[in-house]
C-alpha cells in the first residue's frame, strides 16, 4: 500500500485556522504545548484528536491526543516512524 498526501503550501495559504489538522504542529506525545486541533473523518469514521472528558486519565481530558495514540487508533503506528526528517525538513 502507498499512501499519497498532497498539500498546497503556496506562500499565499500560510495562516490556518487555530484548530486545523497539521501534522507539523502535532507532539509525538500527548498534550504539550500542540494546538488543540478539530475532529476530522479518516476512512469514513470520525478521528477524534482531543481525549474525551471521561477519559480515564483525568489528567489528559480535554488534551490533544498527539501523533502516536491517533496513528495507533487507526492501526497505523510502526515503531521505524519518525515525527520529523531532518533530510527533508
Amino acid at each position: 500500500m502507498i499512501a499519497v498526501f498532497a498539500f498546497d503550501h503556496s506562500s499565499s495559504h500560510t495562516r490556518m485556522a487555530d484548530d486545523a489538522l497539521n501534522a507539523f504542529t502535532m507532539n509525538l506525545k500527548p498534550g504539550g504545548g500542540q494546538p488543540v486541533m478539530r475532529d476530522t473523518v479518516f476512512n469514513g469514521n470520525v478521528q477524534h484528536m482531543v481525549f474525551p472528558n471521561d477519559y480515564s486519565d483525568d489528567k489528559l481530558r480535554g488534551k490533544p491526543k498527539g501523533m502516536k495514540i491517533v496513528l495507533q487508533e487507526r492501526g497505523l503506528w510502526r515503531l521505524e516512524l519518525k515525527t520529523f526528517c531532518k533530510e527533508n525538513g
